[in-house]
């Protein structure tokens, strides 16, 4: 090997994976160009050419050799600290690459969702690792929200708690009130739950839902939609009202569609449900457990699709 390596070229392979690990994050820097250079009249490398005289850009540095197994010369406490990061970093990140997108992107063709094992970070590594999946924020500006029954009273405004408490919900799409509504949702379960999540696919398009015309209470004001259209569907009741006698008629289509959906049951911790929000509605069922009102804890995270 060249005594004189950029080191950029050493760490970029190994750097996706520090991205993917919140410690190792926080402990790394924006690249900084750097050279590894003998020392004159010596074959080890020289930790000031190495790296900066600062101790955040010396653990940076450092971490990102540590993590693509480049040589380095003992240089106290900043090394062995980031090689302990990298490492459990690298053990990490081949314990999460287990969530094969382009394998759930053909279920949620066929049948509107997919079941996978894991947890956010496993399913942020993931995305990552794909580069299609870019997070859609909510309106707090939040990648991840989180979902609890709610009675009536105590929900905010202008949601379906607000509306159903806690009855079933009806079938929906997530984002209906938004003029470019996500294209999947992933719902995460850190715990089992007795309440399930009903999901439909769209198995039939009577012209109804594409001609009918709704009104739709957005953000910033209310616009006109079809509940399908540009080969996706949008529809929620709660921000939705049909304007016309075609909108109707599509209502009544989806409410008869509940009974042919599929119940989802969070009988297993650590689970993630991938939901086709371009082609399938969803709805929480009944909170029957007087248990699930105060326990059930779903988070939510919501998806772009983006073509290479």
């Amino acid at each position: 090997m060249s005594p004189s390596i950029a080191v950029e070229e050493w760490w970029q392979a190994g750097s996706k994976l520090a991205m993917y690990n919140r410690p190792l994050r926080r402990l790394l820097v924006a690249p900084v160009p750097l050279t590894v250079q003998h020392r004159p009249g010596s074959s080890r490398t020289t930790s000031k050419n190495l790296v900066s005289r600062t101790a955040g850009c010396r653990k940076a540095n450092v971490a990102r050799l540590a993590l693509t197994g480049a040589f380095l010369p003992r240089c106290g406490r900043p090394y062995r600290a980031a090689t302990r990061v990298a490492i459990r970093s690298k053990r990490r990140a081949a314990s999460m690459g287990q969530i094969d997108l382009r394998e759930v992107e053909r279920e949620l063709g066929s049948q509107g969702f997919a079941v996978r094992e894991g947890n956010l970070l496993s399913l942020d590594y993931a995305a990552r690792l794909h580069g299609k999946w870019k997070p859609a924020p909510q309106k707090s500006g939040a990648i991840v929200s989180t979902l609890r029954p709610m009675e009536q009273e105590r929900a905010p405004a202008r949601t379906l708690s607000a509306v159903h408490g806690l009855d079933a919900q009806p079938l929906h799409t997530d984002g209906a009130h938004l003029r470019k509504t996500p294209d999947l949702i992933v719902l995460y379960a850190a715990s089992p739950s007795s309440t399930g999540t009903a999901i439909w696919k769209l198995d039939q398009r009577p012209s109804v839902i594409s001609s009918g015309v709704f009104t739709v209470r957005g953000n910033e004001g209310s616009f006109l939609a079809h509940a399908y259209a540009s080969r996706r569907l949008r529809y929620d009741p709660v921000c939705m009202s049909p304007s016309d006698q075609l909108a109707k008629e599509a209502k009544e289509f989806f409410e008869g569609a509940r009974e042919r959906a599929y119940i989802h049951a969070w009988s297993a911790g650590e689970t993630l449900l991938f939901i086709d929000n371009r082609n399938s509605l969803h709805a929480r069922e009944v909170v029957a457990d007087a248990a699930d009102a105060e326990s059930r804890v779903i988070e939510r995270v919501a998806f772009y699709l983006e073509s290479r």
